[in-house]
């Protein structure tokens, strides 16, 4: 059942706490085995609210699930720092959560299919209908706190510096190591295409590491930081950049949409 994944979490949080590797072993062995089986092609998790070790089971696709799957995974980068977990969270979120939501925003799905025709889960698990509230149910509420988890893995600190996972029109702000406020601002109409923008904020000059998430299925990734090209730009990881920062810097990625 979907709902062990919060019970998977658990061991994410007994490894943390004690260090024993047997815990992190764990749970990022069963990380890669639902990635395995039963990640769908739309980032989806869980065939009829379950695992069944077949992603192309046509079973429905849960948004509950799915959202649990997000909250997994964000655990998993944090745990490892691998920018593939990054890759999967980013395929999930735009694609299996958004996807749950209609064009008009007033409902979610309770099942998001790989083909076929989205319900709305006030008519699909309608049996969780309440007088006074007959749109009120499991994926309805679940389905908007897998994008509130935007800003769980969306940019993320290490002693050494940032990490920036999350590509779209935004503005961050956070502490630099030494406990200045650093702003990235991010210019883009990314995923309408890959062409990125990004404009550093910072009161002074500061060394530090700056790690940008570099997508696997982006073949050839062009980076340049202030207007010079950078060279070994790895596909499937992350560029680390660390320079005295200064207010102003700017870096463009071209990422690779074919």
């Amino acid at each position: 059942r979907w709902e062990s994944l919060h019970d998977f979490l658990g061991l994410y949080e007994m490894a943390l706490l004690t260090g024993d590797p047997k815990y992190r072993q764990a749970f990022t062995h069963i990380w890669y085995s639902i990635l395995k089986g039963d990640r769908h092609n739309t980032g989806g998790f869980s065939s009829g609210e379950r695992t069944t070790g077949n992603p192309y089971d046509t079973s429905s696709i849960e948004t509950c699930s799915t959202v649990g799957w997000i909250d997994m995974s964000i655990a998993m980068l944090k745990l490892t720092g691998n920018s593939l977990v990054a890759d999967e969270i980013e395929l999930t979120t735009f694609n299996a959560n958004i996807g749950g939501q209609s064009p008009s925003g007033s409902w979610w799905t309770y099942a998001t299919p790989m083909e076929g025709i989205k319900e709305a889960s006030a008519h699909t698990i309608h049996f969780q209908c309440r007088t006074g509230s007959p749109e009120l149910n499991c994926c309805s509420v679940n389905g908007p706190r897998g994008m509130v988890l935007l800003s769980e893995w969306a940019l993320l600190r290490s002693k050494e510096g940032v990490v920036l996972n999350y590509y779209g029109p935004s503005e961050f702000k956070t502490k630099t190591p030494g406990g200045q406020m650093l702003t990235l601002h991010q210019d883009t109409d990314y995923p309408v295409n890959g062409k990125i923008a990004l404009r550093i904020g910072i009161p002074r000059s500061e060394k530090f590491e700056l790690k940008l998430r570099i997508p696997a299925w982006s073949q050839k990734t062009n980076v340049e930081l202030n207007g010079s090209p950078i060279s070994e730009v790895k596909t499937g990881s992350y560029l680390s950049l660390t320079r005295d920062w200064k207010d102003g810097d700017t870096l463009s990625m071209d990422l690779d949409m074919s």
